[in-house]
């Protein structure tokens, strides 16, 4: 008999959190890598224009991507996601109902579901990695605006 282990459905939601909280480390590895392919162009031009422009786009994503996790975290019943395309129904059957323990979270009316928790700690993960992301974004420009691009 072969049993094959049942895959977990992942949500809308919870691929939305998920790549709002990578958008910041995303947007700083870009930041990084167009930044330093840019200097021989920054150099024939003269101007620091190209690695202004990457700097302005990592910024802004990561400044969206916070003020989305932000959102979302601080949203009251928000976490509560749809269920996933092909997947039951997140309300328990009458006979699974039955049998939860009385004490258990779920038991409940309006008790938040572990995974609205869990929806809720990526979210503040979310916000804590922007708002680090995007000091170590405007901080990588620095050298930049000090150092001569063609030296």
């Amino acid at each position: 008999m072969d049993i094959e282990p049942k895959r977990p459905e992942v949500s809308p939601l919870d691929r939305r959190l998920l790549l709002l909280a990578a958008a910041g480390p995303l947007a700083w590895l870009m930041q990084l890598g167009f930044g330093i392919s840019t200097v021989r162009w920054m150099c024939d031009l003269g101007s620091r224009l190209p690695l202004y422009l990457v700097t302005a786009a990592a910024l802004a994503a990561t400044a969206a991507a916070l003020a989305g996790c932000w959102r979302l975290a601080r949203a009251p019943e928000g976490l509560e996601a749809e269920p996933a395309p092909g997947s039951a129904s997140p309300e328990p059957a009458e006979s699974e109902r039955s049998q939860a323990p009385e004490d258990s979270p779920a038991a409940e009316p309006g008790a938040p579901t572990p995974a609205a928790g869990a929806r809720r700690a990526l979210a503040w993960s979310g916000v804590v990695l922007g708002v680090f992301f995007l000091l170590l974004v405007a901080a990588t420009l620095v050298p930049g605006l000090v150092l001569e691009p063609c030296r």
